[in-house]
C-alpha cells in the first residue's frame, strides 16, 4: 500500500513537471496572457483519469502554483490596477482552471472516447474561468479592439479566451487517440479510477 501511494505520487510530480515543461512550447500567446501550448493540460487531466479526481485535484493545485510564478515572471502583477482585480485575476487565471484540471477523474470514464470528452468538460471549465476574469478583470483593455468590443466586454472575453476553445480541441483529439493505445488504455484500466 505504502508503495503505491509512493509510486501515485512520483507519477503525479512527472506529470506536473511535463505538462509544467509543455507549457514553454506556446503555438501561439496572446499579448495579455495566454496561449496555444502543445497538449500541455494533456498530463494532470490524464493523471485525474488515471488515480482519481482527489489526486488529480491535488496535482492541478501543485501545476497552479508553477503557473502562477510563470505568470509572475511575465509581467501579471502590472497588469491590474487595484487587489481586488488581481486577487480575482489569481484566482480565476491561475488557481481555479489549473486545479479543475484534475477533476477529469470525477467522470470514471472507461473507454477512450468518454476519457477524451470528461477532459473536454474540464478544459470548457477552464475557458469558463478564464471568461470571468476577462469580463471582471481585463475588460478595460477592449476598448484596444475598438469601440464595438469596448462596449461589449462579454464578448471580448468570449474572443480573447476562445484560445482555450483550440486548446480543449486539441487536447481532447489528442487524448483520444493516445489513449485508445492499447499499452495506455491497459494502464488507465489497472488504475485507481
Amino acid at each position: 500500500m505504502k508503495n503505491k501511494k509512493t509510486l501515485m505520487l512520483v507519477e503525479g510530480a512527472v506529470m506536473v513537471a511535463l505538462s509544467f515543461a509543455l507549457s514553454f512550447v506556446k503555438l501561439f500567446a496572446l499579448p495579455q496572457g495566454g496561449s496555444i501550448t502543445l497538449l500541455s493540460l494533456l498530463p494532470i487531466t490524464v493523471y485525474g483519469i488515471r488515480n482519481g479526481w482527489k489526486a488529480g485535484l491535488g496535482a492541478g493545485f501543485v501545476l497552479s502554483l508553477f503557473m502562477f510564478f510563470q505568470g509572475i515572471s511575465e509581467g501579471l502583477l502590472g497588469w491590474l490596477p487595484t487587489k481586488t482585480m488581481l486577487a480575482i485575476s489569481i484566482l480565476f487565471d491561475y488557481f481555479i482552471p489549473f486545479t479543475c484540471l484534475g477533476l477529469a477523474g470525477l467522470f470514471k470514464a472507461k473507454t477512450p472516447l468518454k476519457q477524451s470528452l470528461s477532459i473536454a468538460a474540464v478544459l470548457l471549465v477552464k475557458f469558463f474561468c478564464h471568461f470571468i476574469s476577462g469580463v471582471i478583470c481585463y475588460g478595460e483593455y477592449a476598448a484596444a479592439w475598438g469601440e464595438f468590443f469596448a462596449r461589449h466586454k462579454t464578448l471580448y472575453s468570449a474572443c480573447y479566451n476562445s484560445y482555450n476553445l483550440v486548446e480543449l480541441v486539441t487536447t481532447s483529439v489528442a487524448a483520444f487517440f493516445i489513449l485508445k493505445n492499447p499499452a495506455i488504455s491497459k494502464k488507465i484500466a489497472h488504475s485507481k479510477a
